[in-house]
């Protein structure tokens, strides 16, 4: 069994107590090409306690960008808290106010049980704190998270500007963190929309096209996808998206809708809605890029769970996805901060869940002929070891090669 080193879980159990609002500059080790010109802008995590409250999960910590430019082999590093409406309000009322993730905010004091009730569908009032990704739109940065609101920023000083609704803009209730840019500076993304029928949405937002234009005024949805099961939605983070083809993954993960309803007059969670199912298996849902269509293809393999993609391409009728995956949905429970500060006192309890292994699944996109045998191999990619199956109805039985050992 891997152990993972508890060195792993400090930076998630960190407080930043101050920001470092004016660049510094950092003390070289090496060096740096000169003609590597330009800044990184990350976000994540960084507060996990405001007063006496503490967040906890790593996904709920009150979101800090972090900016590193570089220019004549320097480098400069600068840092500000996303000042979001959640952070606003937990730094005013010095305690936790918004619910996040797997954190249970303070309910206002002044709403009667009817008016928290509608405060559900309200998605305006769900949480700004984008802690996972900057993406940019034309010329423009914005801080995202899984959720429906994302911030502006100024890539130049780290100032936040302006929060989007996208809900105001697409028909969808939240949107995930990573997009896709294409060559041309469209930004492709995917959104979920959870009703009576859970569907998920493939995202597109064209260019801009003057400098003064709003990047989310033509934003489309190109495809729907029917969620597999109706008042459930598989839990998501990234895509795959090759020239032709946008690759989503619906794993057995599922949030529940009526649990979040529910869980929201007994002081549950989002988290609290999640439920694994073991025997549960991944679908793809392979979608042509010309015209929207999904393939009537079906695509499953063994269950399993991922947060990111690495890469997707063509090859010679093959549609070929790599992907980080964890054997099992317990990877999401690694995360809360006591379980990472029990690596401390325990490493080996969340080793297996806790790593993940590149594997590589192989798509045949070019399946003919009704007759075809259960145990032949539909994978004629040279040089590979994934497998792909046709089953007794129909679909395609994919088995990944693995790339990697776990880590």
């Amino acid at each position: 069994m891997e152990t993972v080193s508890p060195s792993a879980a400090l930076p998630y159990l960190r407080s930043c107590k101050k920001e470092c609002d004016k660049a510094i500059e950092g003390e070289l080790k090496g060096e740096i090409p000169k003609w590597l010109k330009g800044c990184l802008i990350r976000v994540g995590s960084g507060l996990i306690e405001v007063g006496e409250d503490k967040f906890n999960h790593i996904f709920d910590g009150l979101a800090l960008m972090h900016r590193f430019a570089f220019q004549d082999g320097r480098v400069t590093y600068q840092s500000r808290f996303l000042r979001s409406d959640s952070y606003c309000k937990a730094m005013k009322a010095n305690r936790i106010v918004q619910s996040e993730f797997a954190t249970r905010g303070i309910p206002d004091p002044c709403k009667t049980i009817f008016q928290r009730f509608a405060s559900l569908f309200n998605l305006e009032e769900t949480t700004d704190n984008d802690l996972v990704n900057i993406i940019l739109f034309s010329d423009e940065a914005y801080a995202c998270s899984e959720a429906n609101n994302i911030w502006k920023i100024n890539p130049d000083t780290l100032e936040s500007l302006e929060k989007v609704t996208l809900s105001r803009h697409v028909p969808v209730n939240v949107a995930i963190a990573h997009a896709h840019e294409d060559t041309d500076g469209t930004v492709y993304n995917v959104g979920s929309s959870f009703g009576m029928n859970c569907t998920y949405s493939l995202l597109k937002f064209p260019p801009k096209e003057s400098k003064n234009a709003n990047p989310f005024e033509h934003g489309s949805v190109i495809c729907v996808i029917p969620s597999s099961k109706r008042f459930h939605l598989s839990y998501h983070h990234s895509f795959g998206m090759t020239e032709n083809y946008f690759v989503f993954v619906e794993q057995p993960l599922h949030i529940s809708i009526p649990k979040i309803a529910w869980n929201h007059f007994v002081a549950g969670t989002y988290s609290d809605a999640l439920h694994w199912d073991s025997n549960g298996q991944c679908r793809f849902h392979v979608v042509r890029r010309t015209d929207g269509k999904l393939l009537d293809t079906v695509y499953v393999s063994k269950g399993f769970f991922l947060f990111h993609h690495i890469d997707a391409y063509e090859e010679d009728g093959h549609l070929v996805v790599d992907m980080c995956i964890y054997e099992q949905g317990d990877a999401i429970k690694t995360l809360y901060v006591k379980a990472l500060e029990e690596l401390f006192t325990n490493p080996k309890k969340f080793s297996e869940p806790f790593v993940s292994r590149a594997k590589r699944f192989v798509l045949p996109l070019e399946i003919s002929g009704e007759n075809i045998e259960e145990d032949k191999n539909l994978v004629t990619l040279a040089n590979s070891e994934a497998k792909a199956y046709r089953q007794s109805g129909g679909s395609i039985f994919l088995e990944p090669e693995c790339l990697t050992g776990s880590g």
